[in-house]
């Protein structure tokens, strides 16, 4: 009787433990935490670090479930004209072994992982250890230097990509910062202004600047009207809740902050237009019930003060309100399966493409058509 007891048991822990565990390298991620593009000729690639929930423990009560666990992460290499996965590796948890991409600098991938391999870069064509941090050790560069080996959540603070120098912003343990270019590998001291952006950039806003003296903006209503210059205008473009998709590239705001310092002395702020050639792009909502879906618009201004709105293309499966979505069970599937976070957003132009990561989707739009081209769950 009690060796029957024992195997009810042990079946039963084996089945619980079967249920939530997740595979790294095959299962939907259930959050994004970074997204890159490396422009590789005629295979541009997107490089994305992703995080997987693996759940220990899941406590129902009162109303509402409580799940608790850890976060696994993995980076993954999509080719940006097809949305293909090309490569994927698993990089560590965030228990003891938080694996960092820093961003990407003359084809390498660069890191910081707090446990053996530290500071380090893997090739962005096949996600493989180029160099370790043993081996950067050994260059004239890194002598007498000692890394600062940082909480995984402090990771950002002392480990970073300067686009503007084109650089990373290393710390050693006495807390100083210094800046590694790989190109010339040299390690110089850093002076904290030096470092152009921080790692977080807006993906639309209501606000946003065209170029040195025209920025657009929305009404402040429910159908707002898209204005130039804080001035009415007979454009006669209304929208849902609307705002501006903004740049999110880096080394492009970096370039465009750099040539209008150059040319006016002005230096723009954060909130500049995701643009290609005179067009840029409203993010809104189809209508104003709790589960519409986002709608993506085209405009397209001839650069004296007209407007025309080029195409609209709404997002399949991608709600404008995810609250509301949510209060009215359009999660409840996915939910089951996992504990995902839909915060993250991040846009993109690729030759042709505008690409989209939201709501744990990558999307490719065509510029000319504004036809959906390929649609990936992540």
């Amino acid at each position: 009787m009690k060796k029957s007891k024992l195997i009810i048991c042990v079946i039963t822990v084996v089945f619980f433990s079967s249920c939530f565990h997740k595979n790294v390298l095959e299962d939907n991620a259930d959050d994004i935490e970074e997204t890159i593009i490396v422009l590789d000729g005629l295979n541009p690639k997107l490089i994305q670090q992703e995080l997987i929930f693996q759940a220990t423990s899941k406590k129902s009560g009162g109303g509402s479930t409580h799940i608790s666990g850890y976060n696994e992460f993995r980076i993954s290499s999509y080719d940006a004209n097809t949305g293909k996965l090309l490569n994927r590796v698993k990089t560590g948890n965030d228990n003891d072994s938080k694996s960092e991409l820093l961003g990407e600098l003359n084809g390498l991938l660069w890191f910081y992982t707090n446990e053996k391999d530290g500071f380090h870069c893997r090739s962005v064509n096949n996600l493989e250890m180029s160099l370790n941090e043993e081996q950067l050790r050994k260059k004239d560069a890194f002598k007498n230097f000692e890394f600062a080996r940082p909480k995984w959540y402090e990771i950002k603070k002392m480990y970073k990509i300067d686009e503007e120098s084109e650089s990373i912003l290393i710390t050693n343990i006495q807390g100083d910062a210094y800046l590694y270019n790989p190109k010339q590998n040299t390690v110089t001291k850093a002076k904290n202004e030096k470092i152009a952006f921080e790692n977080d950039v807006q993906f639309k806003a209501s606000h946003a600047q065209y170029n040195d003296s025209v920025y657009f903006s929305f009404t402040n209503a429910l159908k707002c009207a898209l204005q130039k210059n804080s001035k009415e205008n007979n454009f006669n473009l209304e929208f849902i809740s609307a705002n501006l998709l903004l740049e999110t590239n880096k080394k492009v705001l970096i370039k465009i902050r750099q040539n209008s310092e150059n040319k006016t002395g002005y230096l723009p702020s954060n909130s500049l237009l995701l643009e290609k050639q005179s067009s840029f792009f409203v993010h809104s909502s189809e209508n104003i019930t709790d589960t519409a879906y986002t709608v993506i618009s085209k405009i397209e201004y001839d650069g004296i003060n007209n407007l025309k709105k080029i195409w609209d293309t709404k997002l399949p499966g991608v709600y404008f309100d995810l609250y509301k979505a949510r209060e009215k069970g359009a999660f409840e599937t996915v939910f089951s399966k996992g504990n995902p976070v839909y915060n993250y957003n991040w846009s993109g132009i690729i030759n042709n493409q505008l690409i989209l990561v939201t709501q744990l989707k990558l999307i490719s739009i065509d510029l000319t058509t504004g036809k959906i081209i390929w649609v990936n769950d992540l």
